[in-house]
């Protein structure tokens, strides 16, 4: 009775290693034959904003497995910088990582904007020309210009939420400044039916009367399987003195056609308007 006790110890651990020697090869022939695509890295950081320097880091454990980057919101590839320990940042930059196996497909792209702030300019007051949705009302009018920014999931406090439609904003400052340039910070995430704008427009006045147009910017309709991602639409325009800003943000008549909500009005998420 032992010796067929052993025997049958025996067996089944040749069994099992046999089993798992056929698995690693299966692997292998995979991963050499490049069947399996890495997954993207994480950029990882304190914040989205900063004033003089932002730290970041690119997170993906797995062996043999390297990161390149670029900060001026080109495609990576592998004659890209290969990301060590971690990537400082003294001005504003459109980061995208990718990362490289010698034995997997290269993963996608992973991209985060990163806006450094200049010098803040002292607000008298902030007008908008409709309120946001009851469910989304950020922290008022005031929470669009205290430079706080909001994560990528849309119910976080942060952000403002309008329901179709446009946006204007009036910016009036304490006095007159010299301006040139508008960012708006705003949310992408087609799942939540949340749109980019299809223009923006920025306006300068220095009696609140009489406006100049200063710069506008048109955004392509949103292509079919865009991931959720925070969004910036940055206005430059030359240098000059104003007492007041507009920014006029002008939404898509309707949903895309590829989307299941076609036909309806695209939502608009805003959590944030930086002068500079």
């Amino acid at each position: 009775m032992r010796s067929f006790f052993y025997l049958f110890i025996f067996i089944v651990i040749h069994s099992c290693t046999s089993t798992r020697d056929v698995q690693d090869s299966s692997f292998s022939t995979f991963a050499q034959a490049q069947q399996f695509r890495l997954a993207a890295p994480i950029i990882k950081a304190e914040d989205i904003f900063f004033s003089k320097k932002n730290e970041i880091q690119f997170l993906l454990r797995l062996e043999k497995s390297k990161i390149h980057y670029t900060l001026d919101g080109s495609e990576p590839t592998e004659n890209s910088p290969l990301y060590h320990e971690k990537v400082v940042l003294f001005n504003s930059a459109i980061v995208k990582a990718k990362a490289f196996h010698p034995e997997c497909k290269p993963s996608e792209i992973t991209t985060k904007e990163f806006v450094k702030l200049g010098k803040k300019l002292k607000v008298k007051n902030i007008s908008v020309t409709r309120n946001p949705h009851k469910n989304y009302p950020g922290n008022g009018v005031n929470g669009l210009i205290d430079r706080k920014k909001g994560t990528d999931n849309f119910r976080t406090p942060f952000w403002m939420g309008f329901e179709g439609g446009d946006l204007e904003t009036i910016i009036e400052f304490e006095k007159e400044e010299s301006v040139s340039k508008v960012t708006a910070s705003l949310l992408s995430d087609p799942n939540a039916w949340i749109f980019m704008p299809k223009t923006m427009m920025v306006l300068g006045s220095k009696d609140g009367g009489t406006y100049e147009i200063l710069n506008t910017l048109e955004s392509a309709p949103t292509p079919e399987g865009t991931s959720t991602s925070l969004r910036f639409l940055t206005a430059e325009f030359p240098n000059a003195n104003f007492k007041f800003i507009k920014v006029l943000l002008k939404s898509f008549p309707e949903i895309p056609k590829w989307h299941p909500g076609k036909g309806s009005p695209p939502w608009l998420f805003i959590d944030e308007i930086i002068v500079e």
